[in-house]
C-alpha cells in the first residue's frame, strides 16, 4: 500500500514538473535563439527522466525503512533462508541446502544474491553435479563485485572434473589475478596440481602440490595428493615417507582422511612384500571407516590367497555389503564367494553297498577253491 501511494505521488509530482517546464519553455521561446532552445529542452528532459527514476527506485527502499510489506515479504525471508542453507551445508545436507538457497535468491530483490549463488554452486560441486556447479558459479561471478579467487578456483576444479582443461587453466589464471587483492594462492597451486594429475603429468603435479604445501604447511589435501601421486609413480617408499610424516604432524593437519591414509599405506606395504604390515594397515583403515569397500576387498583377497577361507568369506561378504553403486566387481566377488563357501561344505561319505546273499556265497566259494589250489610251502628241515 505504501509503495502504491509513493508511486501515485511520484506521478503527480512529475505532472507538476511537466507543467512548470512547459511554462518556462514558453517564456524561453520569446527570448532564446533556436540553438539555445534545443539545448534548454534537452537539459529539462534529462532532469525530468532522472527525477522520475529516482522516485521509482527510492520507493521500495522507503517501504523497507518504514517497516512496510517489502521488508517483511522479501528481505527477511531471504536472510532467513540463507542462514538455514548455511546450517544445512555444515550438516552435509546438500539437497536441503539447495532448496534453502534457491528460496533466498527468490526472495532477494531482483533475484540478486551472489552469496546464495556461490553456496548453491558448492552444493552442486559436493554432489558431483559439475555442469550445474559450473553454471551457478558463472552466475555468481556475474553478480559479485568483489574479487573472487576461491569461486574462480572452484570453477577451475569443476572444469578439471569435466575434462575441460583449457577452461580450467583460464579460470586458474583469473583466480591468481583476483588473489592479488585477497589472501594466499595455495588453493590455486593445488588446482594446478589437480589439473596436471588428471592430464597424466604426475611430475608437474607433484611440483605444484609441493608449492601449495610450502605456502600453507597445514594444507592436508595437498599432502594427501602428493603421496597419492607417488603411488601412481610406483615410488612406494617415498609415499610411505609422506604418509608417516603426516601421522607425525598429528593435530597440526586438519581433516585427515585416515581411512584413505591407512589403506594407501597398506597398498605400499603389500607392494614391498610386507603382507602382515599391509594386513594391519587395512584393518586400521576399517577402524577409521568400517564401510570402506576397498579395504574389505583387499583383506578378502589376501586372506583368500593365504587359504584363510572362513575369514576371506567374511570379508567378501562385507565387500558386497559396501559395494559402490554401479561397481563392475559384483559378479566376480559373488562367484568367488560361492566357490569358497562350497569348500567349507562337508562332503557326504559314500554309501557302503553290501552284496546280496547269493553274491556272498559265490564269493566265499571262490575264496575256498582258491585256498585249495595253493601249493604248500615246504618247511625248513633244520639243516
Amino acid at each position: 500500500m505504501q509503495f502504491q501511494t509513493l508511486g501515485f505521488g511520484a506521478a503527480i509530482f512529475m505532472t507538476l514538473i511537466r507543467i512548470r517546464i512547459r511554462r518556462m519553455k514558453e517564456k524561453a521561446d520569446d527570448i532564446m535563439p533556436m540553438k539555445s532552445r534545443l539545448r534548454f529542452a534537452l537539459v529539462l528532459s534529462t532532469a525530468l527522466l532522472l527525477t522520475a527514476a529516482g522516485l521509482l527506485l527510492s520507493a521500495p527502499d522507503a517501504c523497507a525503512r518504514k517497516g512496510g510489506k517489502f521488508d517483511k515479504a522479501t528481505a527477511e525471508p531471504a536472510e532467513e533462508n540463507y542462514k538455514t542453507g548455511i546450517k544445512q551445508i555444515r550438516e552435509h545436507n546438500y539437497e536441503a541446502a539447495l532448496d534453502s538457497m534457491q528460496q533466498a535468491i527468490y526472495f532477494s530483490r531482483n533475484h540478486y544474491n551472489p552469496e546464495a549463488q556461490k553456496y548453491m554452486a558448492l552444493c552442486y560441486k559436493a554432489m558431483r553435479n559439475y555442469p550445474k556447479a559450473i553454471q551457478t558459479l558463472l552466475e555468481h561471478l556475474k553478480q559479485t563485485t568483489e574479487p573472487a579467487p576461491d569461486a574462480r578456483t572452484d570453477l577451475a576444479e569443476c572444469y578439471i572434473e569435466t575434462g575441460e582443461f583449457d577452461k580450467a587453466r583460464r579460470a586458474i589464471d583469473e583466480a591468481f589475478r583476483d588473489s592479488s587483492f585477497a589472501s594466499g594462492t595455495h588453493r590455486q597451486r593445488f588446482a594446478q596440481g589437480e589439473m596436471y594429475e588428471k592430464m597424466g603429468d604426475n611430475g608437474q603435479a607433484i611440483g605444484f602440490y609441493d608449492s601449495a604445501i610450502s605456502q600453507k604447511p597445514s594444507y592436508t589435501e595437498a599432502w594427501m595428493a602428493k603421496a597419492r601421486v607417488m603411488i601412481k609413480l610406483k615410488n612406494y617408499n617415498q609415499a610411505l615417507k609422506e604418509y608417516r610424516a603426516m601421522l607425525e604432524k598429528g593435530p597440526f593437519l586438519k581433516n585427515v582422511k585416515f581411512d584413505e591414509l591407512y589403506y594407501n599405506m597398506g597398498t605400499c606395504l603389500i607392494q614391498r612384500g610386507d603382507h602382515q604390515g599391509a594386513l594391519d594397515h587395512w584393518r586400521l583403515a576399517l577402524e577409521a571407516n568400517p564401510e570402506l569397500f576397498d579395504a574389505h576387498l583387499a583383506l578378502a583377497g589376501m586372506l583368500d590367497e593365504e587359504r584363510h577361507i572362513s575369514s576371506a568369506i567374511k570379508e567378501y561378504q562385507a565387500a558386497l555389503r559396501t559395494l559402490p553403486e554401479g561397481s563392475a566387481s559384483k559378479d566376480k566377488i559373488e562367484k568367488r564367494l560361492l566357490w569358497l563357501e562350497q569348500q567349507l561344505t562337508p562332503k557326504d561319505t559314500p554309501i557302503d553297498i553290501k552284496p546280496s546273499p547269493s553274491m556272498r556265497r559265490e564269493f566265499e566259494e571262490s575264496e575256498r577253491k582258491h585256498d585249495m589250489n595253493q601249493v604248500p610251502v615246504p618247511k625248513d628241515s633244520g639243516f
